[in-house]
């Protein structure tokens, strides 16, 4: 099978896990799958499902309004894992919108929490060959008091550190991204600036760490400059990786799949292509079900496969995926109507929701970090007030410091000069 060298999409499979030791021997222990309860496989489906939805809603808005965006990477189970800490504090329709969004539909909270607890502690220890870190954090405004149900449940199953009495200034936005840098080991070391925090009265993070060794890596005396097609026709000269090799793969006359296992197979890189030269992989994309997906990779085989990747590196921050999580059918959460009255006893919305992904490729194999995070802020609006001037009214016109009456005047009936 031939591939053509014209833009593609990476995914990497986060269904299987891996050992936070980066010093573990360089011998893959041998596969062990992630075990689900029957509830939990069903859970997990639906979780998938919008997976899928988020990257087909994502992928149709960014060729929308920023179709000049060459690469991106997102993480739909960094976005999983951070929003499942906010519906622990979500309730009423709030809470039945993003729980049908999430993949959550007719599960009770504590299932949906010991699902992402069944996931958070499995996929750091499937491959000791591989580095998979997981970490959460809720940061609260001084003055704030988050109910204690919802603190002990993202403590128990999310194992979220808790920081309380900040003032989400400078010395906060500061702590915040040391944080971030120290979970994703260095590779983000800024996700917030304090203009962006300074109204917040929470923000919950996750952060995610993969870094795999390919487990067939490329030679990289193998490794030329060779001609990659861009999506307007202009080709460029990118370092590419060469390999001949058996693997899974998809061909089929839509797409074709190229897998690259890491390690023990625990995770690995799906490479889509499309199989028309002519489709643009931002069509593939936007049109992507999970049903499709599944379909194509219930047709996967052993190809002897003869191909070729560039080498690349992607550092792509959006702080505006709020906007495809309304489109995916979560509304109330961003506006007034949000009925966050299991976090606070204050009227708490969603101020925003931002991603930032890192992702280096060469010969060897992988590393990837992303940060997720979500803001919460209050209405500090005034009371609402309509009043129509319906009726005989008086009006004065005057100077403010002072309170000096230039004017006064009555209206009984606004034809009558």
């Amino acid at each position: 099978m031939k591939t053509n060298l014209i833009p593609f999409i990476l995914l990497i499979a986060l269904f299987a896990g891996c050992s936070d030791n980066e010093d573990s021997p360089n011998i893959p222990k041998e596969r062990v799958d992630i075990e689900l309860t029957a509830e939990e496989r069903q859970v997990n489906d639906q979780v998938q499902d919008f997976a899928f939805d988020f990257i087909r809603a994502f992928a149709q808005e960014r060729e929308k309004k920023e179709p000049e965006i060459k690469n991106y990477a997102i993480s739909p189970l960094s976005l999983s894992f951070v929003l499942g800490m906010v519906l622990n504090g979500a309730d009423g329709e709030t809470y039945k919108q993003m729980q049908e969004v999430l993949g959550f539909g007719g599960m009770d909270n504590e299932s949906i929490n010991r699902y992402m607890q069944t996931m958070r502690i499995a996929l750091p220890d499937l491959d000791n060959t591989t580095t998979f870190l997981n970490a959460n954090s809720i940061w609260m405004a001084k003055g704030w008091n988050f109910l204690p149900d919802f603190k002990q449940m993202n403590q128990t199953y999310y194992d979220a550190l808790l920081k309380a009495d900040e003032d989400f200034d400078q010395k906060s936005a500061d702590a915040i991204n040391g944080w971030c840098k120290e979970k994703t080991k260095g590779m983000i070391p800024e996700f917030v600036e304090v203009d962006e925090i300074s109204s917040l009265k929470v923000l919950l993070l996750n952060a995610l760490y993969f870094k795999g060794k390919w487990k067939y890596p490329f030679e990289p005396s193998e490794t030329q400059m060779q001609v990659f097609v861009r999506k307007d026709g202009s080709p460029i000269r990118v370092p590419m990786m060469k390999m001949h090799k058996v693997l899974a793969c998809v061909s089929t006359d839509d797409a074709i799949i190229v897998s690259l296992p890491y390690g023990n197979g625990a995770f690995n890189m799906q490479l889509l292509l499309p199989a028309d030269r002519t489709v643009p992989i931002e069509e593939l994309l936007g049109n992507l079900t999970s049903e499709q997906w599944n379909e194509w990779k219930a047709q996967e085989m052993g190809y002897s496969v003869t191909f070729a990747l560039p080498k690349f590196d992607i550092d792509y921050e959006d702080g505006k995926l709020h906007n495809v999580l309304k489109v995916l059918g979560i509304g109330d959460a961003f506006t007034s109507k949000a009925d966050f009255s299991k976090m606070c006893n204050a009227g708490l919305y969603i101020s925003w929701v931002k991603q930032r992904s890192v992702i280096h490729v060469d010969e060897n194999g992988t590393e990837a970090s992303v940060v997720t995070g979500v803001g919460g802020a209050t209405d500090d609006m005034p009371p609402a007030l309509q009043v129509d001037f319906n009726r005989p009214f008086a009006f004065f016109i005057t100077e403010v410091s002072t309170n000096t009456i230039i004017f006064v005047g009555k209206v009984g009936d606004p034809i009558v000069k």
